[in-house]
């Protein structure tokens, strides 16, 4: 049997950037979270509409350490370190955690670069060489947190929607780092989640137990092993301008084409695209410090007939 669990607004007040690392979520500030969702924003703005071209950051050097090189955090991150003008180094080695001194790993990879990116498949692992870091320390993904995925997906819903404080998410599929991290990040925001999943990897779970719940939902996000392939039909009870995403790339097709291709409401590759001005937010957050030249982005849903954008049903 599948959960159902709504979740609400939580406040939280210790930020764990004072040690310019960035490898969990549970510490993060709400002027931590806004302000990274912020400078996004603006970087877009600035080198996609603008054609900025100040190389901030080009005489650093970024490390990125890797288990397996996966294109969904390479190619952001390539393209980040790019626009910053900053060197890259990619270390792809599927035994770099095993049988090492991690402490040792740490300290030596702190000689060659500015700052250390990595994604790996244990959190608990990894923090045993964080302290032994001398440089800046970013998380992508672990077995337990996924800041900057979710983090672009919340950007995401800001661009689409115009607001983010009242939006409900519903969470489709098994648990994952990725439902962890919007668990502590999305109520920063006023973002509540929803979410039907099982904890058992071989139980399936149907995405109507979650719809027939009757409340209306502006988001669905991922859903990997299902009783039925999520249609339409399915969204009945989701708010007239419902939008759809999940995790690149897909392994089954859980969606029908009239969803998954439907560019009007699958935000999925937008979502994916956002990963590069995320990763030069962390990135900016962790090296320097940045006076925004924007103006503070509203999150508030402050008048929703005007702020909604309404899609046409199909």
């Amino acid at each position: 049997m599948g959960t159902f669990k709504l979740i609400t607004v939580i406040k939280r007040h210790i930020s764990s950037l004072k040690k310019k690392t960035l490898t969990c979520p549970l510490h993060l500030t709400d002027n931590d979270v806004i302000d990274m969702l912020w400078k996004a924003l603006e970087f877009k703005k600035l080198y996609l509409c603008y054609d900025y071209q100040t190389k901030i950051l080009r005489k650093c050097t970024l490390i990125y350490l890797s288990a397996d090189s996966k294109m969904n955090f390479t190619i952001p991150i390539l393209k980040a370190t790019k626009l910053f003008g900053m060197d890259l180094k990619i270390i792809s080695d599927s035994n770099w955690f095993k049988d090492n001194d991690l402490q040792d790993v740490a300290s030596y990879l702190s000689n060659f670069g500015n700052i250390i990116a990595y994604t790996a498949k244990y959190h608990t692992k990894l923090q045993e060489m964080i302290d032994a870091f001398r440089i800046p320390v970013l998380c992508l993904q672990d077995c337990r947190y996924s800041v900057a995925d979710t983090l672009s997906d919340i950007m995401t819903f800001y661009e689409q929607f115009g607001y983010l404080t009242d939006l409900k998410l519903a969470w489709l599929g098994p648990p994952s780092s990725e439902l962890n991290t919007f668990l502590h990040l999305a109520p920063h925001f006023g973002i509540q989640v929803a979410y039907c999943c099982s904890c058992d990897p071989e139980t399936r779970t149907s995405p109507s137990s979650l719809f027939e719940a009757k409340n209306e939902f502006n988001a669905t996000k991922y859903i990997e092993k299902s009783r039925e392939k999520l249609n339409t039909d399915l969204f009945k009870n989701a708010k007239p301008n419902w939008v759809y995403l999940r995790k690149l790339p897909r392994a089954v097709k859980e969606a029908d084409d009239h969803v998954f291709k439907n560019f009007e409401r699958c935000i999925t590759w937008k979502s994916s695209i956002n990963n590069v001005w995320i990763y030069m937010s962390l990135i900016m957050k962790l090296l320097k410090e940045y006076k925004n030249v924007t103006h503070k982005p509203n999150f508030e849903n402050t008048n929703s007939q005007q702020r909604y954008k309404v899609l046409p049903k199909k």
